[in-house]
């Protein structure tokens, strides 16, 4: 039987899932994910998790709608389950977000990000599609936008980004 985008997009949840687990190698994880778009039956995408659990149930990786920091410094990093609406305040504050190893609860997620009189530094994993727009004022937004094939199999990540007597860079982690 044909596949369905949805039933791709589960698949990707899973083999991401098990590479921030440390259960796949970088390679693996890049060439299952490559896979994912070639295939066009149940049978043989059932065959790319079949060595993998498949992904609890999203109680197991809490995550709030938003990230808030005042007056303080904030590093998070890990297996991080972000909602597919994300709201990031900083305030007088220091935040470095990795979410190279993130798991997206949605195909497309969607950031709004405040920062005044802060730094921020956001990692997302190569195979992330990031778009990123924003108002510095007396500020800085700064986006690494590779062009990566890796791109079009990950998640997509949208940004509006307002930033003020502050810096924001957005990239993708090299691993």
């Amino acid at each position: 039987m044909k596949i369905s985008d949805k039933e791709r997009d589960e698949i990707s949840k899973i083999i991401q899932m098990a590479y921030a687990e440390g259960r796949l190698t970088e390679h693996e994880l890049e060439d299952r994910l490559n896979q994912i778009t070639q295939i066009s039956n149940e049978e043989e995408l059932s065959l790319l998790v079949k060595d993998l659990p498949a992904i609890m149930d999203n109680k197991q990786y809490p995550s709030k709608d938003s990230l808030i920091c005042c007056f303080s410094g904030l590093e998070r990093k890990g297996n991080l389950y972000i909602p597919e609406n994300y709201a990031i305040k900083a305030y007088f504050s220091g935040l470095e977000l990795d979410f190279s190893k993130a798991i997206f609860n949605k195909k497309i997620t969607h950031m709004n990000i405040l920062a005044i009189c802060a730094g921020i530094e956001i990692k997302f994993a190569p195979n992330a599609h990031v778009e990123v727009s924003g108002l510095p004022i007396l500020a800085g937004i700064s986006h690494q936008g590779l062009i990566d094939i890796r791109a079009l199999s990950g998640p997509i990540i949208k940004i509006r980004a307002t930033a003020i007597f502050s810096g924001i860079e957005i990239k993708s982690k090299t691993f």
